[in-house]
């Protein structure tokens, strides 16, 4: 109970560790909105293959995203009894791994033809337009929080 009353304590880390769920919802909006009105009906297997394999994808990613929130959510905890420059430097360690993850995660988008073996992917060209910066804007309002965490790292917590 005392991680999670740590964790709630601070605001900036609670929204750091939404950023997995906002991901996984973002990214299953646009996966249905780009295959509800298929271009033909020839292209509903191969859609359907790639709407899969996206979808475990993103559910992937956002389970090691979660992870990585929740060990952010129990370092915060165990490092808010130790000395105030004990408790920094593994704050920004985790904390800068855990942007470079988010960030790998946006860039790498299931939606993406990355993920196929061939150019042929239909689904990147099918995502709506606002799939993308959704995505941008979930790691810059993490990105917020996570200094805005790293701030208050330093402050003494009374």
């Amino acid at each position: 109970m005392g991680k999670l009353t740590a964790a709630v304590r601070s605001p900036a880390l609670l929204c750091a560790m939404a950023a997995p769920v906002l991901y996984l919802v973002v990214n299953l909006i646009a996966i249905q909105a780009a295959v509800a009105d298929p271009p033909g009906d020839w292209m509903l297997g191969p859609l359907d293959r790639e709407r899969a394999s996206a979808r475990m994808w993103t559910f992937s990613i956002a389970l090691i995203l979660a992870a990585e929130a929740a060990f952010l959510g129990a370092l915060d905890g165990w490092l808010s009894r130790r000395p105030e420059v004990a408790r920094v430097v593994p704050r920004a360690v985790v904390g800068v791994g855990y942007l470079l993850s988010l960030a790998l995660a946006v860039a790498a988008d299931p939606t993406s033809s990355l993920w196929e073996l061939n150019d042929d992917s239909a689904l990147d060209s099918l995502v709506p337009a606002w799939h993308f910066p959704a995505l941008v804007a979930i790691g810059v309002v993490s990105l917020v929080a996570v200094v805005g965490w790293l701030v208050g790292a330093g402050r003494d917590r009374s």
